[in-house]
């Protein structure tokens, strides 16, 4: 709501002729208030002039860095994360581990392969893996209490998780959200580790359709009648 507020108030001050420097990685904010981008690479320019222009570069830049496997040992944790302490700490995530990439049609499953190292007895513990948009908007998030409980104790080792989903998500750049509690402590949170492409499988869509427009690729039971009833 603070977000949307701040995001408004802008949108004003720019309707009243001033000029705003909006600082932001926020692609949809950016679409929306701005009228000419700067795009910095290693606090150089990279890019200046056109919004879209500038925004697919940066997203192709970003694909250009993933892998289908990261490394998670010195990811770096948001700044409030430190009080979470080191119990717990995911080490590596991969994605479609098997097709090794990060590039995936709309409707086939995503596969999420975990790493973590456990450094104490745990108690009660629940894992979490969140869908997030280019924008920062969190999709969906899977809680492993919701399909196998909590974990009632966890001895110090090393773990793999493996979580698989369905993918109804539409074609567009998203990143894996990961956390970790035990009951009420959290453990480990990464809001955003791994990046990864869904694309249409149905490109061909695009050629006599709009493109789609939202964050998922949903299904629905049609029916057509004519005169004489069904069809």
């Amino acid at each position: 709501a603070f977000q949307k507020k701040c995001l408004g108030k802008i949108g004003e001050v720019r309707a009243g002729g001033h000029t705003v420097l909006f600082v932001s990685h926020n692609l949809q904010a950016v679409r929306s208030l701005c009228n000419r981008c700067l795009l910095l690479r290693s606090g150089r320019l990279a890019v200046s002039g056109d919004v879209e222009a500038a925004v697919v570069n940066y997203l192709n830049e970003v694909e250009a860095h993933s892998s289908p496997e990261l490394d998670l040992t010195d990811r770096p944790r948001p700044n409030d994360n430190a009080a979470l302490g080191s119990a717990l700490q995911f080490t590596k995530v991969k994605l479609n581990p098997l097709a090794g990439k990060v590039v995936i049609e709309t409707g086939q499953p995503l596969e999420i392969e975990i790493e973590f190292a456990c450094r104490e007895r745990l108690r009660n513990v629940v894992f979490g893996v969140g869908i997030i948009a280019m924008d920062g908007t969190r999709i969906v998030q899977y809680r492993s209490s919701d399909t196998i409980g909590f974990v009632e104790s966890l001895k110090p080792g090393c773990y793999v998780l493996c979580c698989r989903i369905e993918n109804v998500f539409a074609a567009g750049l998203y990143t894996l959200e990961l956390g970790a509690r035990a009951e009420t402590k959290g453990l480990d949170w990464l809001p955003d580790s791994l990046w990864f492409r869904i694309i249409d499988s149905l490109p061909y869509e695009s050629f006599w359709l709009e493109a789609r427009s939202g964050y998922l690729k949903a299904k629905a039971d049609w029916k057509f009648f004519g005169n004489q009833g069904t069809v």
